[in-house]
């Protein structure tokens, strides 16, 4: 039974860490008791392809061999792999018969003769692992010359690990789809200017984007505890920050999705205090199995965010090219004066321009135009 089991654990991390598909096989074949293994896609469109993707020890160890097999043997199996496309799914064919010969005509096949000579297998058996029309996966094992018939209890073995591969390799493609998205979205963060973290149930950071991962490395406010969490220097801020956490990660019924923490956490350099927020984060489209529950937490460093673009702000309220210039002046702290030399007009224009931008805008001062320019402006560097 350990044989059995040390092979159904190893095909099942293999589902989310394909480097272990080798080792999987490896233990597959003392476990079915056979020379070597082989992970098999065939192809049934107009340019039919068998192609070798995976394979057990014995194989990988004669590289040249399984390349030389590959160019100049492959396709004399295409007909045992014809008669696999049309067999059962999940059960395991012996080569006489995928063949309709006898295991005296199989041993004059050139592949035949190529193995055995080349990496010391002799018969074969294969099995369909799942149904569909264009292609399919398909495992194999080789025995060696000793085998002249195919054992039964190797037959039996291998056909109890059939469902477990095809399940493996059936979530191994959905782990590689969602990975894919995964990294598509941390890689679309880092463009994004404010730190940003998903938190799990129980306060472990998973992901994270370059800007947070820069502003927890400077250890100024907050920072990553050796088990992965976040700690904030202000003990009473850090306990309401578990708590909101901890309330994030509740199953949907018994929290808010509206819920939100925010705080403003002092850093012991001179810079200006660390922004905060936490929100529920769920995976709504059940891409996660659906029962992911956990949060997003933004650490939002003011002394690091873009200069506001007012490109946004002219559309939105109509400023003339001169008027988005005033604006983008006083929004970077100049006076009027300031301005007036700047863009050599007279003093009175100035204010005229400007007080044309805040009626445009529905601010009343230049301190309301500033905040507006930045809920205007995408962090996005």
């Amino acid at each position: 039974m350990k044989a059995f089991s040390d092979a159904i654990s190893t095909i099942y991390d293999a589902a989310t860490d394909a480097s272990l598909w080798g080792e999987a096989l490896d233990k597959s074949v003392i476990f079915v008791e056979a020379r070597s293994s082989t992970l098999i896609v065939n192809s049934y469109v107009e340019n039919a392809k068998i192609d070798v993707e995976k394979m057990s020890k014995v194989l990988r160890d004669r590289p040249q061999a399984v390349a030389f097999y590959q160019h100049h043997h492959m396709q004399d199996e295409a007909v045992a792999w014809a008669a696999v496309a049309k067999a059962p799914v999940q059960t395991v064919f012996p080569d006489n018969v995928l063949y309709s010969n006898t295991v005296e005509e199989l041993s004059r096949r050139a592949e035949y003769i190529y193995l055995r000579k080349h990496t010391g297998c002799f018969r074969k058996m294969a099995a369909r692992l799942h149904d569909l029309d264009t292609w399919t996966d398909n495992i194999a094992f080789q025995f060696d010359e000793s085998h002249y018939h195919i054992p039964e209890a190797s037959i039996k073995n291998a056909n109890q690990l059939l469902p477990h591969v095809a399940k493996a390799i059936e979530l191994g493609r959905t782990f590689s789809a969602l990975q894919s998205k995964y990294d598509a979205v941390l890689a679309a963060l880092n463009y994004v200017s404010v730190g940003v973290c998903l938190v799990e149930e129980g306060g472990h950071v998973f992901a994270q984007n370059d800007e947070c991962t820069r502003i927890l490395e400077n250890r100024d406010g907050i920072q990553l505890s050796k088990e992965g969490t976040l700690i904030l220097d202000d003990n009473t801020l850090n306990t309401q920050l578990e708590r909101a956490v901890q309330a994030c990660s509740r199953p949907s019924d018994y929290i808010d999705l509206g819920l939100n923490f925010n705080c403003a956490v002092t850093r012991r350099s001179v810079h200006a205090p660390l922004m905060i927020e936490v929100a529920p984060v769920r995976d709504a489209l059940g891409e996660l199995g659906g029962s992911f529950a956990g949060s997003v937490v933004f650490v939002i460093d003011p002394d690091s965010i873009p200069e506001p673009s007012l490109q946004s702000l002219a559309v939105a309220y109509g400023l003339t090219s001169a008027e988005s210039q005033v604006a983008m002046m006083l929004v970077r702290g100049k006076t009027y004066h300031q301005i007036s030399e700047q863009r050599n007009v007279s003093m009175q224009t100035i204010k005229s321009q400007a007080a044309k931008v805040l009626h445009k805008t529905r601010t009343g001062n230049k301190a309301e135009l500033i905040r507006l320019a930045f809920r205007c402006t995408p962090p996005v560097t």
